[in-house]
Order: C-alpha cells, then structure tokens, then sequence
C-alpha cells in the first residue's frame, strides 16, 4: 500500500541492542503546541525495503507504542520482542495514527539498526 505525500518522510538509524524508547514529540506546527492525541492510537511497520512484506508491527494495540495522550509524545518501545528480533540492517517504515476510525499517515523513510 503505498502512502500518500502527507507523510512526512524521516529517516532514522537506531544501534542494534540499544532497548531505549524513542520518543517523538508531536506539535501542530513547529515550535507549536502539541497535538492532543487522547484517544488516539499509532502503529509502526517495519518492511522489507525489496519487497515491502511486513517484518515488525509496534502498536499501542501490542504495547509496542505506549498509549496516546494530550502530552503529544509518541513512545516506541524498542525493547518489544517484535523490533528486537530484526537483524542489523536497512527497513523502510512508516507510522501511522488513527483517529475517529480515520488513518493518518504520519512518518515514513528509511529505519536503519546499524551493528
């Protein structure tokens, strides 16, 4: 599925083994207030950059991505079992929120573990 222009494309390289969260602050606009994103939920996939199947799913569903709220952060868990099975290599990702039933992409790129 491919995703249209909204998202905003971000490229991110992570140390493998490193289980820190990483932390995205949602804002409005920059330097703005922060989206207020209760009741919200998010899901990050991580594909084969060849094919495009799906490697690794976090989600606030499998507490991958830690529940949404007003603060605007996003919290994914890099210690799920799901992102600490993938080997060192390059991903293409994307992460999308859903709100009111309605999906939004939010960011897409390449997602780098580098050994």
């Amino acid at each position: 599925m491919s995703l249209p222009e909204s998202a905003t494309r971000y490229d991110i390289a992570r140390t493998l083994g490193d289980t820190r969260a990483l932390t995205l602050t949602r804002r409005q606009r920059r330097g703005g207030p922060v989206v207020d994103q209760a009741g919200m939920s998010a899901t990050l996939t991580l594909s084969d950059r060849a094919s495009g199947a799906a490697l690794a799913t976090l989600s606030t569903a499998n507490a991958g991505i830690a529940p949404l709220d007003a603060s605007g952060v996003i919290a994914i868990d890099l210690g799920h079992a799901a992102y600490v099975a993938l080997p060192a290599g390059a991903y293409s990702y994307r992460l999308d929120t859903v709100e009111a039933g309605e999906t939004r992409p939010l960011l897409r790129g390449t997602w780098r573990v580098v050994a």
